[in-house]
């Protein structure tokens, strides 16, 4: 109730400089709607605004730049896109490390039949890379060693930061036979997902699929200007 009519009181007065905390927070829909109202009214007039919120939505709707503080120090200042990709990449790897700090696996000491040795990420001009943009061509490639000369197959996952795994297949899901090929080529003609960062996986699989023999990954940081909301931006067309 205080914060409606804080909220009221201070856009009924027409400042030249509007001061919002979490105001978006509290109340019914029809408030919250009256709020945004008034708000994109003002930016319209172009009225200086400091929005103070944790919703990151709202933040990238109002605000053309942005200042991310944590525990009084500011973080990342910047484009509203780029300090919300850093408050999300900051509290996504902050999760998953939590969740694992108390699980250390030992290291196995049994001799691998294949190995994987290398696993690259190139880009269009077929350099290696650890940063694209949102829609580039990105190629994966699984280099192995095989002792035994038997057949495999081999698979990619990709996880975010958070440990959402965001896509996963195998030469086994998209219907190719094993083999005993030393390398093996992905290529992803427009990486979709959204800005944040990524944990590419290769790995080589026996040839019934179920089990993984072997593993490597590699970070990989996406960059996106418009950023849309969620995991990946689908080519759609709106008809109105």
């Amino acid at each position: 109730m205080y914060v409606r009519l804080a909220f009221s009181i201070a856009t009924s007065i027409d400042p030249d400089i509007l001061i919002i905390d979490e105001a978006l927070s509290v109340g019914d829909q029809r408030f919250q709607k009256k709020c945004i109202d008034r708000i994109m009214e003002f930016k319209k007039r172009g009225k200086t605004i400091l929005f103070c919120s944790h919703s990151m939505y709202h933040v990238s709707l109002l605000c053309k730049e942005a200042i991310w503080l944590h525990q009084g120090t500011i973080c990342s200042s910047g484009l509203t896109n780029h300090v919300i990709q850093a408050y999300e990449d900051f509290y996504r790897s902050k999760k998953i490390i939590n969740s694992s700090s108390n699980t250390k696996q030992q290291p196995s000491r049994e001799k691998k039949l294949v190995q994987l040795r290398a696993l690259t990420l190139l880009n269009k001009h077929n350099e290696e890379v650890k940063q694209i943009t949102h829609g580039e061509k990105i190629r994966i490639k699984i280099q192995s060693q095989n002792l035994q000369n038997q057949k495999y197959h081999y698979g990619i996952a990709i996880k975010r930061n958070d440990g959402l795994v965001c896509f996963a297949t195998s030469t086994q899901i998209d219907h190719h036979p094993p083999t005993n090929k030393n390398e093996v080529i992905v290529d992803i003609k427009e990486f979709s997902l959204l800005s944040g960062k990524y944990e590419i996986i290769g790995a080589i699989i026996d040839d019934t699929g179920n089990l993984t023999l072997d593993s490597k990954a590699k970070k990989l940081t996406v960059k996106k200007d418009h950023e849309c909301i969620g995991v990946t931006d689908i080519k759609r067309q709106w008809i109105i």
